[in-house]
């Protein structure tokens, strides 16, 4: 059936009371009876329901459940009943299992066998996903959910159009999207005469341009009119309408939309009336259509985009709505926050908001003719950075994960295993010995995090040691530590001593392995002549968004961004085509890296900049398919915005790990200093009233520290990285060196800090020390 999967996520979501009530009525149609009774509880007998012919009890096992987790167990606890059921009463040897939640076809071979084998039971699971899938043969099932979501013009928090309404499922219906010019015309011509029927010609050419500004001509519009008569969906001569079976087909739709509207109002004043504020739900529901229209623009202007125009929009409405929440009542800021991002996760399984997102971007596609160019399937040249290749790795050994960056690229990789659209992967050398070093630290960070100075400020931004901490805490991991987790489980070879010279050379060699194992292409980017020029331009500009980025992070990024504007990487000579290139990130500075070229080199050519997400729903619009839930996690990642975390903030044990070079670390006077001063600089933040510790918030002294690396591993600065580091283990020089660094430390706090005068304090120890 049509739309079966957005009625399939109304019933996931239906309460007990609801869900026992749709399985009645589907029980009462399927059985043709109506002599039954609801007699679920903890003493049913194994029995949530029981029907009669006749006024004679039918002897079969029925059970009804909402329950979302430990399903199997339940599931075999209700066989049970029935072989019990069997034995006693002699009750049919079969079970009607009906739950709300969608089970996979895998699952319910292996349960119906399992019920066969070890119980002589003929189990069959009716999920959401069958119900759903029944509509048509069953209209009871669409009766009912209208039922419960009865809907009210009046009631509704969301002011929207009926022909807005089924836009997105009429214009989903087409089949070729070489054609999609065409098919959208037609959307809006039906739509048009569902919202206003009875048109003449004129009136309809007037309604279809207040949307669409591409000249489209009234001889063109008869044809098109004409063709869709010839199709049976039109019918008249000089005024227009529907035919009575396509008016009924979008009746159906406007039907699932209203439901969908509905069960969203419903959830949004549901989250609001917890809190008792007095705030107008449609003031909400307005802020929240434009973020998703918003959130969709970024399509058309992907070109443009930067951090401002792209993740910064999407922050303003979400600020907007935490505004108003607290105006509402909510004192705390982090609490409206919260509430504000409760409100967006209730959008995460309902296809209403997303709907009407995608259509006003199909919209603006087509009347800035860029509408063929976006549905197509040409193939892609995609890049992935670093950021990307270290949760690749970790989802890859196992996604089981709470994180959004982890769940983001774990949908990619499968989105982009199982497209029809061919895609060619691809990273850099470059990116994998940045891999490589993130894992040395991971290591450097984990015999670091276990000394007593360390204790009460272990935190880090480590990719692989806390989704190692996170697998541990489920107990999915057999590994008692860290370094185990890295070579038996995550690369499957034992790795040099992290403070190895050779660690990131052996460590890269067998990465490249796993990443060509992917059918991931590694290649070694060359210098152009244009190089240096670029990354002293791109230097300045970090330097203006106060962007703290090491030498050598910036070198790759130069090199990759180079690599993607030069139009022969992407040439296939055997098929004699160039594919389109794209770059995987978080990182909003390849965004302007990308202009800086565009701007300043006409020699070189754009490519584009997605995050896992957006090429994720760039995939899925482009056919038309389009998943609520991956719309959410996009918003609520940009929102959260930890993902460029490893250019700006860090936490004080990554820094840390970064300066010290040496197993002992915990003997060295320095770095004992550093620890009490940042103990201390939290136990001073949680005496604060209101004070809740977030993650993302850098320590002064993390600031000065992340400063002095930066500078440090700048190649063309006086002294090296690794001079520094020989000056910050020197225990003669700890007092002199710590005091330049706390007076710099209130410098910070009242603004007054010079950092090349920072700068010049620590050269001078330096070249005292040489």
């Amino acid at each position: 059936m049509q739309n079966s999967e957005e009625y399939e996520k109304l019933i996931n979501n239906l309460s007990e009371n609801n869900f026992n009530l749709l399985v009645k009525e589907y029980i009462k149609e399927y059985y043709e009876t109506n002599e039954l009774h609801i007699s679920n509880g903890p003493y049913d007998g194994g029995m949530d329901l029981v029907f009669f012919k006749k006024e004679r009890e039918q002897k079969r096992n029925i059970q009804i459940t909402v329950q979302k987790t430990r399903i199997e167990e339940k599931l075999f606890e209700d066989v049970q009943k029935s072989m019990d059921n069997v034995d006693s009463y002699n009750y049919l040897s079969k079970l009607d299992f009906y739950i709300s939640s969608s089970i996979s076809q895998n699952k319910k071979q292996k349960y119906v066998r399992r019920a066969e084998i070890d119980f002589g039971i003929d189990l069959k699971i009716i999920d959401a996903k069958k119900l759903a899938g029944n509509m048509d043969e069953f209209p009871s099932i669409r009766e009912t959910l209208k039922k419960i979501y009865q809907f009210n013009e009046k009631e509704s928090i969301f002011s929207v159009t009926k022909q807005n309404k089924v836009l997105f499922n009429v214009l989903s219906t087409g089949e070729d999207s070489a054609k999609i010019k065409r098919h959208l015309i037609h959307t809006y011509i039906l739509t048009s005469l569902f919202e206003k029927p009875n048109l003449s010609l004129d009136d309809l050419h007037k309604e279809i341009m207040r949307s669409v500004t591409v000249e489209l001509d009234k001889e063109s519009l008869f044809q098109e009119v004409n063709y869709l008569k010839s199709k049976k969906s039109i019918e008249g001569k000089e005024n227009f309408s529907l035919s009575e079976d396509y008016q009924e087909k979008l009746n159906e739709l406007l039907e699932l939309n209203n439901i969908q509207e509905k069960d969203l109002t419903i959830k949004i004043d549901e989250v609001l009336n917890k809190k008792e504020l007095d705030v107008d739900p449609k003031m909400i529901s307005r802020k929240l259509i434009d973020m998703y229209v918003e959130h969709f623009q970024f399509e058309i202007e992907e070109f443009e985009s930067s951090e401002d125009s792209f993740a910064n929009s999407t922050k303003r409405i979400f600020n907007e709505i935490v505004s108003l929440l607290h105006k509402s009542g909510i004192e705390n800021k982090l609490d409206s926050e919260n509430l504000a991002k409760d409100i967006l996760n209730v959008t995460s399984t309902n296809d209403f908001l997303t709907k009407l997102g995608a259509s006003s971007m199909y919209l603006k596609l087509y009347n800035s003719e860029q509408l063929e160019d976006f549905i197509n399937n040409t193939r892609r040249r995609v890049c992935l950075d670093t950021q990307i290749l270290l949760r690749l790795l970790c989802v890859l050994h196992k996604p089981i994960t709470s994180d959004h960056s982890l769940k983001a690229v774990y949908n990619f990789h499968k989105i982009a295993a199982n497209t029809e659209l061919q895609l060619d992967i691809f990273t850099s050398d470059d990116y994998v010995e940045e891999v490589a070093a993130h894992i040395q630290k991971g290591l450097k960070i984990y015999n670091y995090i276990k000394l007593p100075i360390f204790d009460k400020v272990g935190k880090t931004r480590n990719v692989f040691y806390n989704f190692y901490r996170e697998l541990l805490s489920m107990e999915e991991t057999p590994s008692s530590n860290f370094r185990d987790f890295i070579e038996n489980e995550l690369l499957g070879i034992k790795v040099p001593d992290e403070f190895d010279l050779n660690f990131v050379n052996v460590t890269s060699r067998r990465l490249i392995r796993l990443f060509e194992n992917l059918d991931y292409e590694v290649i070694s980017p060359q210098f152009y002549e244009n190089y240096e020029e670029i990354k002293k331009k791109f230097e300045i500009d970090l330097s203006f968004k106060h962007q703290i980025r090491s030498g050598k992070a910036i070198k790759h990024d130069v090199r990759t961004a180079l690599y993607m504007s030069d139009e022969q990487n992407h040439f296939d000579f055997e098929e004699s085509i160039f594919l389109e290139p794209y770059i995987i990130t978080w990182d909003f500075q390849f965004y302007h890296l990308r202009n800086i070229i565009r701007d300043n080199y006409k020699q070189y050519k754009p490519w584009f900049v997605y995050t896992p997400h957006n090429f994720i729903e760039k995939i899925q619009l482009g056919s038309f398919k389009i998943k609520p839930e991956s719309i959410n996690e996009t918003i609520l990642s940009i929102l959260e915005s930890d993902y460029n975390s490893s250019s700006n903030n860090r936490t004080f044990i990554d820094v840390i790990s970064t300066i010290f070079n040496k197993e002992n670390v915990g003997e060295l006077k320095l770095a004992q200093k550093f620890a009490n001063i940042e103990e201390g600089y939290i136990e001073e933040q949680e005496d604060k009233e209101n004070f809740k510790f977030i993650s993302s918030e850098e320590s002064p002294l993390t600031t000065v520290l992340s400063m002095l690396i930066s500078h440090y591993n700048d190649p063309e600065t006086k002294y090296s990285m690794a001079e520094f580091t020989e000056l910050c283990e020197n225990d003669s020089k700890a007092d002199i060196l710590i005091k330049i660094i706390t007076e710099s430390i209130e410098k910070i706090k009242d603004r007054t800090l010079e950092k090349e005068k920072l700068f010049e304090q620590v050269n001078e120890l330096l070249e005292n020390a040489a």
